[in-house]
């Protein structure tokens, strides 16, 4: 499969950490971001990230990790079109799955990887309970345990199981097509972006399933969220007697 690191946002919530750090680059227990989501991709044939504007992760990633292919983001226009050239530069080939992580979160177990590996032909969806489900994704999900909607930032949210930012398409051609065709028509989510949830929602229309999958994860967006993290790994250095 291909993987694909979404690393080059703005990190608005987490400023002024990002003043000069992409919010990837930030660092968790001593290592940053970037480094945990780049062991969640070993199984994939090529990893792909997309870089800052002001290229700060194009220069660690040169340094720390050159087998990785860097795609510059010159303008940020959502998520989707970002994992579009991506696609472009691999030459994907006929059913080969692709596996997308938003670049500030941390996986802390590898059963959606393994799930990826093991079954590559169900697309899936990370899910994990939100603190806050009213600034996330909420998923509807179905008795068979398939994605059946998204509501986003929902005022009155039913549940708090939210998307985990960790996603398997299990045809990366259908996926590029799918987002060609939306940048081509101009649909764009209310920010005026061409967002990837948007592209999970048209696939579903046209009865693409979705597994939604229950996904350990650190979401580090946010200054508790970054909080937070440090304490887990602080509660398992306590843990290991370290």
């Amino acid at each position: 499969m291909i993987a694909v690191i979404l690393s080059g946002g703005h990190g608005t919530r987490l400023k002024p950490l990002t003043d000069h750090t992409p919010k990837s680059l930030i660092e968790v227990n001593g290592k940053p971001i970037l480094e945990y989501l780049l062991s969640a991709c070993k199984d994939a044939r090529q990893i792909y990230a997309i870089s800052d504007r002001k290229k700060p992760v194009r220069s660690w990633l040169e340094k720390h990790a050159p087998h990785v292919n860097i795609v510059d983001q010159t303008e940020p226009n959502g998520t989707g079109s970002a994992v579009y050239p991506c696609l472009q530069y691999a030459g994907v080939g006929y059913g080969e799955g692709l596996m997308v992580l938003l670049g500030d979160i941390i996986p802390i177990d590898f059963n959606f990887a393994e799930s990826c590996r093991n079954v590559p032909t169900v697309s899936k969806i990370g899910v994990c309970p939100a603190p806050d489900p009213t600034q996330c994704a909420v998923v509807e999900i179905d008795k068979d345990g398939y994605y059946s909607g998204h509501t986003e930032k929902p005022d009155a949210p039913s549940h708090q199981m939210s998307m985990a930012g960790w996603w398997y398409f299990r045809d990366a051609q259908l996926f590029q097509s799918i987002q060609q065709s939306m940048m081509t028509r101009g649909i764009k989510n209310d920010r005026g972006e061409f967002d990837i949830l948007q592209t999970i929602q048209t696939l579903y229309d046209y009865n693409e399933q979705f597994l939604c999958l229950l996904t350990n994860i650190l979401d580090c967006g946010t200054h508790g969220g970054l909080a937070a993290a440090e304490r887990h790994f602080q509660n398992e250095r306590n843990a290991d007697g370290k």
